[in-house]
């Protein structure tokens, strides 16, 4: 299986269980702030119109950055591994004079933020990776990065 298959799957992988997990912890959130205004008599509404839906996307957006911070930047600063990864085997290294290195948090919060820009690009950083010679996407080419089959 090559890298770039690979990576594709890492990706599919990494964006279902982050967004899952991300939506159940939001979920869960907003339950219990719901149940705890409900029992305090602060909300009358019923669940589906208890809450403005920007406290619901501001929920959403805090839970989901802090959650990207545990599930994409720090195990890809540590190890250049997400979970996607990882079952794929494969790892995303900072090539140096020195040899191969794992990228760190500064790198990979950059990286990460490339992620984004990718997605508001619809996809095209993404797809830059299978025009690129070395197989480099956006996110890649922002911080120097290449992915590699990990040993």
């Amino acid at each position: 299986m090559s890298v770039m298959s690979r990576r594709v799957g890492a990706h599919l992988i990494d964006f279902s269980l982050y967004n899952g997990i991300s939506y159940l912890l939001t979920e869960g959130f907003l339950r219990i702030v719901y149940y705890i205004g409900k029992a305090a008599h602060w909300i009358t509404a019923d669940y589906d119109h208890a809450f403005h839906p920007y406290f619901s996307l501001g929920a959403d957006t805090v839970i989901g950055l802090v959650f990207a911070w545990f599930y994409y930047v720090a195990p890809q600063a540590r190890t250049g591994q997400t979970i996607g990864k990882r079952w794929m085997k494969i790892r995303v290294i900072v090539e140096t004079e020195a040899g191969p290195v794992v990228m760190g948090f500064r790198k990979s919060i950059i990286r990460f933020l490339g992620y984004g820009l990718s997605y508001l690009l619809m996809g095209c950083g993404f797809l830059m990776a299978f025009f690129h010679p070395r197989r480099q996407a956006l996110h890649d080419l922002m911080v120097g990065t290449v992915t590699i089959k990990a040993d």
